[in-house]
């Protein structure tokens, strides 16, 4: 049976969700020069569903906040503009796919952020935009809820597959000619994410591809490699075989800091 090519997936109406229009008011205000609090609050005010979920977000643990967040305003001076424009993101990821068969969200919600709580850090110790890192990792396996929703014959087709499997870009693009990697930028692009989030998302695989080295593409390579062996429970012994050295060596890291060390050491010398 054969499956949709790229082109005819991204063409289908369903296949890439427009990102909602508050989302993307807000998210536009908040990439602004000097954003206003009062009109991404009044703007928000629109969806007050939207508001309940940033808010109960802002304040989880996953976010650390020193006082209990109660309103848009708040959560935009405790946690900055780069936080907020986060939770935002996840919110509306959240409810754009609320249910996706084949695949577990809690699983892949929990690997996506804990590949975005790696990326920030090492790309702090990089030089790079920490912020601009966590977004990246954060969507880097967005695709995967895109392919699975849009092409139910693809999920069927990759059900005895881990998700989480290192070789996961392989095995999709032998059996559909195109992976996650692909949808994954092509859905940060219809989302209108900046340009070097969208060419790191379709580099991450791959990211010294033409003689072409981009560090942000590396790190969200390095990053979601990482937690993908945290959720294979891989052993040390395996982790060194499977180790990416080609990446790891472009970004000046050490295989021992980054099978051991949290990744804010793993560039250190």
């Amino acid at each position: 049976m054969s499956h949709p090519t790229l082109l005819q997936l991204l063409s289908q109406s369903s296949a890439l969700p427009s990102i909602p229009r508050v989302v993307s008011l807000v998210l536009k205000e908040l990439d602004a020069q000097d954003p206003d609090p009062r009109r991404v609050s009044a703007l928000l005010s629109m969806d007050p569903m939207l508001v309940g979920r940033m808010i109960k977000l802002a304040n989880s643990a996953f976010f650390a906040t020193s006082r209990e967040v109660g309103s848009v305003e708040a959560a935009l001076s405790i946690l900055g503009i780069a936080k907020a424009r986060t939770i935002v993101t996840a919110v509306a990821l959240g409810n754009t796919f609320r249910s996706v068969p084949g695949i577990d969200l809690d699983s892949f919600w929990r690997y996506s952020l804990n590949s975005a709580k790696l990326a920030k850090p090492l790309a702090a110790s990089l030089g790079l935009n920490d912020s601009t890192a966590f977004t990246s990792a954060l969507l880097h396996a967005i695709g995967e809820l895109v392919l699975y929703t849009a092409t139910p014959r693809a999920g069927h087709a990759l059900a005895g597959h881990n998700v989480f499997a290192l070789d996961r870009v392989e095995v999709q693009r032998s059996l559909l000619g195109y992976s996650f990697v692909e949808v994954s930028g092509a859905f940060a692009r219809q989302w209108e994410f900046p340009e070097n989030i969208v060419h790191a998302l379709e580099r991450q695989d791959e990211p010294g591809e033409d003689d072409f080295f981009d560090p942000l593409a590396a790190t969200v390579f390095m990053a979601s490699w990482r937690a993908r062996t945290i959720e294979l429970r891989m052993d040390p012994e395996a982790m060194q075989a499977a180790f990416p050295e080609h990446v790891a060596d472009a970004l000046g890291l050490d295989m021992e800091k980054v099978l051991h060390n949290d990744p804010g050491a793993w560039a250190s010398t």
